[in-house]
């Protein structure tokens, strides 16, 4: 969740005259701060807690979006806890995945 607010903040700074460099070295600063605050890269996007006690962990991507090392890292460490990691690349397909889980 972090990375996607930063680049919401990318976004709407878009729109201003700052300049790409500018805004890369803003929104550097705030991943930096997030950072500082325990965020830890690689961790997804979403965790998942569902009726029946277990946890799933999912990473949304677009359609041609790759895990960097660090999710791949993660994603190996979910699976050897015992945890489901999904990958997915449509709001279509996440609703499936809670819909399978939860029995619907």
């Amino acid at each position: 969740m972090p990375n996607e607010i930063a680049m919401m903040i990318r976004g709407a700074l878009m729109s201003t005259s700052l300049g790409q460099k500018k805004i890369d070295q803003i929104i550097a600063v705030i991943l930096q701060k997030l950072k500082n605050t325990g965020m830890k890269a690689g961790v997804s996007d979403t965790v998942v807690m569902l009726p029946n006690g277990k946890t799933i962990f999912v990473e949304f991507k677009t359609p041609t979006g790759v895990q960097s090392n660090a999710q791949k890292e993660f994603e190996q460490a979910c699976i050897a806890g015992g945890h489901e990691y999904y990958l997915v690349r449509s709001v279509e397909e996440f609703k499936k995945i809670i819909y399978d889980k939860i029995g619907r």
